[in-house]
C-alpha cells in the first residue's frame, strides 16, 4: 500500500445556481453554508478518521487541504479540524442553529442565521455515485453529522449523470447542497480547482490561460468550469494565480502555493476527507 494522488472530498454548494437565476439568496433558497463557521462546524462534525479507518483500514490519512503532507509545497500551518462534536455544536449555536426541541434525532433549526429564514431545518442533501465504497462513505457522514443535529439525505446518481456538465448535471450545474467526489492532486498543487473564474455557469465559453509550473495550460470557464462549489475569494484567487504564474525555484512560487492552501483551509469551499491509496 502507498498513498496516491486521488483525494476524496465533500463539496459544499456555496453558490447555488438558483442565486444566478434571480432567486433572492437566503429567501427563495436558504444559504446553508454562507457563514464560514457553519462550514467549519461541518468539518468538525464529519468523522473523517472514522472514514479512513473503515474504508481504507487506516492505510491512508485525513487530508488538511488539496496538497498531501508528503508534498514539498505542503503548508504545515493550515487549519486542521479533528472530529469533535462539541466544537461543531458550539459553532453551529454561535451561528444560530439551535436545538429547539431537545431531541437529538431531529435537525437543528435556524434562529437568526444570516441568509436563512427562522425555523428552517438544518436538513441538506448529499449527492454521490452509488458504488459500495461511496455508500459506506455517505453512511458515516450521515451518522456523524447527525450527532451535531445536521440531517443529511443521500441522493444517488448514475456516474454519467452526476458528472455531466452543467446545466444538466447537478454537480457542475451547481444544483446541490453537498456532494461526495474525488479529485486529482499531484506534482503541481491544484489550487486552480477553486478559482472564482472557473465557477461553472452560463457566462459563455471563455478560455483562460494560466502558467502551470513551466508548462502553459488552459482552463475553461462557462459550463466547463470545475469550481463546482462556486467559491469566490479575492485573496485566494490572487495567491493561486501568483503560484500558477511563477516557476519552481522562484520564492513566490512556494510562498503563494502555501498561502493559497492556508486560505483554502480557513475558508473551506470543500471539506477534504482522505488521500486515496495505491494497491499493488
Amino acid at each position: 500500500f502507498t498513498t496516491g494522488t486521488v483525494w476524496t472530498l465533500i463539496s459544499l454548494g456555496l453558490q447555488h445556481i438558483e442565486y444566478d437565476d434571480g432567486y433572492e439568496q437566503g429567501i427563495d433558497r436558504p444559504d446553508f453554508f454562507g457563514d464560514v463557521r457553519t462550514r467549519k462546524a461541518l468539518a468538525y462534525c464529519v468523522d473523517r478518521q472514522g472514514i479512513v479507518d473503515t474504508i481504507t483500514y487506516g492505510r491512508t490519512r485525513v487530508m488538511d487541504s488539496y496538497v498531501p503532507v508528503e508534498h514539498p509545497l505542503y503548508n504545515p500551518d493550515v487549519d486542521r479540524y479533528e472530529f469533535d462534536v462539541a466544537v461543531g455544536i458550539k459553532l453551529l449555536e454561535e451561528v444560530g442553529w439551535i436545538d429547539d426541541d431537545g431531541d437529538p434525532d431531529t435537525p437543528r433549526v435556524a434562529q437568526g442565521v444570516s441568509g436563512v429564514p427562522n425555523g428552517t431545518a438544518l436538513e441538506v442533501s448529499l449527492g454521490a455515485v452509488p458504488v459500495p465504497v461511496v455508500e459506506m462513505f455517505v453512511d458515516i457522514i450521515q451518522e456523524s453529522l447527525g450527532e451535531c443535529g445536521i440531517q443529511v439525505n443521500a441522493q444517488y446518481y448514475p456516474r454519467t449523470e452526476f458528472f455531466a456538465d452543467g446545466p444538466e448535471g447537478d454537480l457542475f450545474g451547481r444544483n446541490f447542497d453537498l456532494a461526495g467526489l474525488a479529485w486529482i492532486t499531484g506534482v503541481f498543487p491544484p489550487c486552480d480547482l477553486y478559482l472564482s473564474d472557473f465557477t461553472p455557469g452560463p457566462a459563455g465559453d471563455k478560455w483562460i490561460s494560466i502558467l502551470d509550473g513551466n508548462e502553459r495550460s488552459f482552463g475553461i470557464s462557462g459550463w466547463g468550469g470545475q469550481n463546482n462549489s462556486g467559491f469566490a475569494d479575492a485573496d485566494y484567487d490572487a495567491a493561486c494565480m501568483t503560484a500558477l504564474s511563477s516557476l519552481p525555484g522562484q520564492p513566490e512560487y512556494e510562498t503563494a502555493h502555501k498561502e493559497a492552501q492556508y486560505i483554502f483551509a480557513d475558508q473551506l469551499p470543500v471539506i477534504p476527507v482522505y488521500q486515496g491509496i495505491k494497491l499493488a
